[in-house]
């Protein structure tokens, strides 16, 4: 079997050497040779130089070894009784795990068709006895260096190779993601044709009758003048005034379908004008004002839009205010690619547990509340550039409405079907 027992006839020096060696990294090599002496020469040479040095007295027992520990470099014998080391080099050769490991021929024979056959069958060294220390020192420290740049490269090939595999895995995923929203957009697509149908329907099918019955109420109120009993009379007052509030409703549903539709160009907006120019039309009735808090500088934006979802949220608050005078807030700050829009009041508040429900489509807080669409056709607007809409209230006193909106505007529509989806995939994926 190999053997690894330390030559204890090495000169003090050979064994300072070896000592200091050892705090770098260690190679192994095998030495095959079926002559101890042979054997005994190359192990004094090799450790004095640092190795660890095995070996093996035939080509079995090297094969045998190889295959079980770790070999750095083998140093072999051509002629050996038994698997002569023409026999190895074709085995060590044919095996894919170890057909790496370097291969310096160390023999007696000097016929150059020796050497060449000894080249052929895969050896990468070729020394004839006697050995020069300094000659196989130098020869073996280039096919270890050589050996680990090979096992270094091939080490980054893989590592290249799963980067490869994993970018191929994302540029699939980023494939079936880029399907997944053009699949989408189909569906968008279908649906808001269904809306577009359905608003149609609204504005034709149902405001046309609603508005005969109006009609109706009224000329039989002026037929009958006089003798209609005061209760009959309050009933068709009642009736009309139901017609108004589904008529309110359907108007509501076709602005909150045609929401975001329209192309709006950008303009430079100074947040403080915009403001006044909130406070000049939100019409308040008297006793209630309207105060700015904080503005930013101009942004680029569509100013209709924003001015809409800012009346929106002023008319809210009056609606919903029990007291005859009031006071709504107006302000603004920075945040990022967005400016953080508020709106508040002193009114009654919105208690906690209905603050989730307060967009939802229809929701009101009661009989004479409104429609239940403007804050749901409020929140649409803000969606449908990017932002999002928040909503504070203790319950008790107080509301404050808050809303980002993109510094520059997004003008989503009229796009490209290629620009269309790069926004949707800038916002909406990681």
């Amino acid at each position: 079997m190999p053997d690894s027992t330390p030559n204890n006839d090495l000169t003090p020096e050979d064994e300072h050497a070896r000592v200091v060696i050892t705090t770098r990294s260690l190679k192994y090599l095998l030495v095959v040779d079926d002559e101890a002496v042979n054997r005994k020469l190359l192990r004094a040479m090799l450790m004095a130089d640092g190795y660890v040095v095995h070996d093996a007295s035939n080509g079995e027992q090297a094969l045998e070894f190889i295959a079980q520990e770790r070999v750095d470099a083998v140093l072999l014998d051509l002629m050996m009784p038994g698997m002569t080391g023409f026999e190895v080099l074709k085995h060590l050769k044919s095996d894919s795990a170890h057909r790496g490991i370097p291969v310096i021929i160390v023999s007696s024979l000097r016929d150059r068709t020796d050497r060449m056959r000894a080249l052929e069958c895969g050896a990468d060294e070729f020394l004839a006895r006697p050995i020069d220390r300094l000659e196989l020192r130098i020869r073996l420290r280039n096919l270890l260096r050589l050996k680990a740049a090979q096992e270094s490269l091939a080490s980054r090939n893989r590592k290249l190779h799963r980067l490869l595999e994993e970018l191929q895995s994302e540029i699939q995923e980023h494939k079936e993601t880029q399907i997944r929203l053009r699949d989408a957009a189909r569906c968008l697509d279908a649906s808001n044709e269904e809306l577009k149908s359905f608003t149609s329907v609204i504005s034709h099918d149902l405001k046309s009758p609603m508005r005969g019955v109006r009609n109706l109420a009224s000329w039989l109120e002026e037929d009958l003048g006089g003798t209609i009993p005061d209760q009959s009379s309050a009933h068709l007052r009642q009736l009309g005034e139901l017609v108004s509030r589904m008529e309110s409703m359907c108007d509501g549903l076709l602005d909150y379908a045609r929401a975001g539709k329209h192309r709006v160009a950008a303009e430079r907006v100074e947040t403080a004008e915009l403001f006044h120019e909130v406070a000049q039309l939100a019409c308040l009735p008297e006793g209630f004002s309207i105060t700015v808090e904080s503005a930013v500088p101009a942004v680029s934006t569509a100013r209709a839009p924003l001015k809409e979802v800012l009346l929106n949220l002023a008319a809210n608050a009056v609606k919903h205010h029990d007291q005859p005078s009031g006071k709504i807030s107006l302000g603004c700050v920075d945040a990022g690619v967005f400016v953080r829009f508020t709106v508040g009041d002193d009114g009654p508040g919105i208690p906690p547990a209905l603050q989730d429900r307060i967009f939802d489509l229809f929701y009101s807080n009661g009989p004479g509340q409104g429609t239940g669409m403007g804050l749901s056709y409020t929140q649409k607007m803000i969606r449908g550039v990017g932002g999002v809409v928040e909503v504070q209230s203790d319950g008790q006193r107080g509301t404050r409405f808050s809303f980002t909106w993109p510094k520059v505007w997004p003008a989503l529509h009229g796009q490209s079907d290629q620009a269309l989806f790069d926004n949707l995939k800038d916002r909406y994926l990681p």
